[in-house]
């Protein structure tokens, strides 16, 4: 184990929403139920890039990481929202073409959703393992803001940090909004429920998943096109 350091870091946590009551599964259905959770997690996995590289997993939480706090990492992070939107959502329609069997988990697995929570600051940074691990202040609040008053299911946040990157067609479909976050000062975040329609306009066949990642990647400055324009499109809400 490395001696810690403080390093500027952002962080990207994608958090898959409807967890807990998918894991509430009879005891046969829970093991198919943990399985699709590990083929989704590993799909977002697979498709990140560099600067972006994974720091954990944590149950339904997907940790990445770009060291360096600068514009071109926040970028990067923004830019890689549609490919990773992608990567989750054509897996999800992959395991319910398969049909691999009439469980309740397999049965559910279209019901899942993914919100991303994206924050960048000052670090403790420390090596186990060979793979960095991140604490202080800045983590906690990034994971606080998992939990928060956004009314939808499927989202991306960002915080401060990240609102100078953003270009004016992204700024003009976002929404800003101060987020009440237990230990911190109000803090000031932008969001924008996500749209799935681009992601399923032709089937998610192996090809098609990997033709829709590289056009996400090359049109990610797009943002705008997979943002949900009316929120109340929306069914899966919280009361």
């Amino acid at each position: 184990m490395s001696e810690p350091k403080l390093s500027g870091v952002a962080l990207l946590l994608a958090d898959i929403s409807g967890y807990t009551r998918f894991m509430r599964q009879p005891r046969m259905s829970l093991l198919h139920a943990q399985a699709l959770i590990d083929r989704l997690t590993t799909a977002l996995v697979k498709i990140v890039e560099r600067p972006l590289a994974l720091s954990k997993i944590e149950g339904d939480a997907t940790i990445f990481y770009a060291m360096g706090d600068g514009e071109t990492t926040r970028r990067a992070i923004v830019d890689s929202v549609p490919t990773l939107l992608t990567a989750f959502a054509s897996e999800q329609e992959e395991i319910q073409s398969a049909k691999l069997c009439r469980c309740t988990a397999c049965e559910a697995v279209d019901e899942l959703r993914i919100k991303f929570v994206a924050h960048a600051g000052e670090a403790v940074v420390s090596e186990r393992g060979g793979s960095p691990d991140f604490s202080g202040p800045s983590v906690i609040l990034a994971y606080r803001l998992l939990k928060n008053s956004i009314p939808a299911s499927e989202y991306f946040l960002m915080t401060e940090p990240f609102f100078d990157v953003l270009t004016e067609e992204e700024r003009s479909h976002m929404d800003q909004h101060v987020e009440q976050v237990e230990g911190f000062e109000p803090v000031e975040i932008t969001y924008a429920p996500l749209d799935r329609e681009p992601v399923f306009a032709a089937p998610p066949t192996p090809a098609t998943k990997q033709k829709l990642g590289h056009l996400a990647r090359v049109h990610a400055r797009g943002l705008a096109h997979w943002i949900r324009r009316d929120t109340g499109q929306y069914t899966n809400l919280p009361s």
